[in-house]
């Protein structure tokens, strides 16, 4: 069930990505593509701050009412072990009445206070050391997850800097098609890696990445294929979107995946803010004119689509994620039809129907295909 819910999750961050191409597209003519990455993201970043801020308070009432049910716990504790004690004081007063010689009853009633004191300071010794050792262990545990937290959202951050940012070079220099199919590749090298890194391989998952390629290639490849000057950068990116693909995959089941989602952005928008300045030098005339392209790209694509590839590759295995993301063209093209009106070709059209069978084939039993490599 969770690996349902994580696919359907990742298909719809490719449905949102789909529809915010055309946006890139447009914001192209207007600013850079450093420019881009450093309002997207760290815009994208913020947006995701009230969503943190909500989900801490509700996380301190959880705890807040964990704290109150322990202490009502102890308060019965204490009425069942005051109970306790009154039938017990009650019973040996009743068998010490039925004893002749007072001296033996005053000698038993103080050896059992005295044993029962001793009983009750070596229970609170053992329930201080009990509760230092609890406390330690939180700490020891928050502190691990904060190390990973920012371990992971940097190198997520700077893998995505690095995809995006030669994705957005190359796309000056090629063709949005030609751009799609060899980001689109990245299928290809994440399978590859899992295969190697896991050492198994999924003949349903081979198979549908093959599809995949296949379908992206008439999808996006309409004019022929020969590498040019962008093509290049897209390939580059190709690397740095498999490692952002799997770093996500290390990380997402290891911490909060919205802080994730924060640290990585915040990180993507640092470097392209560096790189921004260094390389370009945008106006303030130039943003605002493309102001709507930025807000749609920040929020929808950035704080939205990214946080729900965290979440949703936390329950699944990351060739089968690869997969599912790259439906990003499918959508891109139908989004392509929908708002500006753009007609699909059969070639297309086909294109969309292996793509569509690709992800149809990865979803078949595994345990029935699947084989080991040696």
């Amino acid at each position: 069930m969770k690996n349902k819910k994580g696919e359907l999750t990742l298909l719809l961050a490719s449905l949102l990505w789909g529809t915010c191409f055309v946006f890139q597209k447009i914001s192209m003519d207007f600013i850079g593509p450093f420019t881009l990455g450093a309002f997207r993201f760290l815009l994208g970043g913020m947006a995701l701050v009230p969503v943190m801020i909500i989900f801490g308070i509700k996380e301190k009432k959880s705890l807040g009412n964990l704290k109150g049910m322990g202490n009502l716990e102890n308060l019965e504790n204490l009425e069942n072990l005051e109970n306790l004690e009154n039938l017990e004081n009650l019973e040996n007063l009743e068998n010490l009445e039925n004893l002749e010689n007072l001296e033996n009853q005053e000698e038993l009633e103080e050896l059992e206070e005295l044993e029962e004191l001793e009983e009750l300071e070596e229970l609170k010794k053992i329930d201080n050391l009990e509760n230092q050792v609890y406390t330690q262990n939180i700490a020891i545990t928050e502190k691990f997850k904060d190390i990973q937290l920012y371990i992971g959202g940097v190198l997520c951050g700077t893998a995505l800097f690095a995809a995006a940012s030669f994705q957005q070079i190359g796309l000056q220099y090629t063709t949005a098609g030609k751009a799609g199919f060899i980001t689109s590749l990245e299928i290809v090298l994440v399978a590859a890696i899992f295969i190697f890194v896991s050492k198994k391989v999924q003949i349903n998952v081979l198979i549908g990445v093959a599809l995949a390629v296949i379908g992206m290639y008439l999808l996006c490849m309409v004019e022929g294929f020969c590498l040019e000057k962008g093509d290049a950068y897209e390939l580059m990116g190709v690397v740095f979107w498999a490692m952002q693909v799997l770093v996500i995959d290390r990380y997402s089941k290891k911490v909060d995946v919205i802080k994730l989602s924060f640290v990585q952005f915040m990180t993507t928008g640092i470097l392209s803010c560096v790189f921004m300045y260094a390389f370009e030098n945008p106006q303030w005339s130039q943003i605002m004119s493309c102001v709507v392209p930025i807000l749609y790209t920040a929020i929808i694509e950035v704080a939205v689509a990214y946080t729900l590839q965290i979440v949703g590759q936390r329950y699944t295995q990351p060739d089968i994620a690869s997969v599912i993301l790259s439906l990003e063209s499918v959508f891109a093209v139908i989004s392509g039809v929908l708002i500006l009106g753009e007609i699909i070709t059969f070639r297309e059209f086909l294109g969309c129907v292996l793509m569509l069978v690709a992800i149809i084939v990865t979803q078949l039993p595994k345990r029935d295909i699947g084989i080991k490599v040696k």
